[in-house]
């Protein structure tokens, strides 16, 4: 099957809140939020000219990542409870911004 936009950035989710601390830093910079989630950060995205992202729809992001597939059982891929704190907070915030992606374009 092919790699679809929505799962890659299920999979780099999850990898953002990896213990290996290259691995979740390549995550969180292909998914386009900060450095540092958390209190310290500043909020702020990356949205220069040069650097173009394209993102899943929200509802489509949002299926992947919180529905459970019961009619597949053969195929697991963890979901937003079985992800770490940082996972999690990649999680959301990937998330609030493919829905102003959809509301504002």
């Amino acid at each position: 099957k092919i790699l679809d936009l929505c799962n890659a950035c299920h999979i780099l989710c999850f990898l953002a809140g990896d213990a290996d601390v290259t691995a979740a830093s390549i995550a969180r910079e292909g998914l386009g939020v900060s450095k540092k989630i958390g209190n310290d950060d500043d909020g702020t995205v990356d949205t220069s000219e040069s650097t173009s992202m394209t993102l899943p729809d929200f509802s489509a992001f949002c299926d992947i990542l919180f529905v459970e597939d019961s009619d597949n059982s053969s195929l697991w891929r963890p979901r937003y409870h079985d992800f770490s704190y940082a996972g999690k907070a990649a999680a959301l915030r990937f998330g609030l911004m493919c829905l102003l992606s959809d509301l504002y374009g």
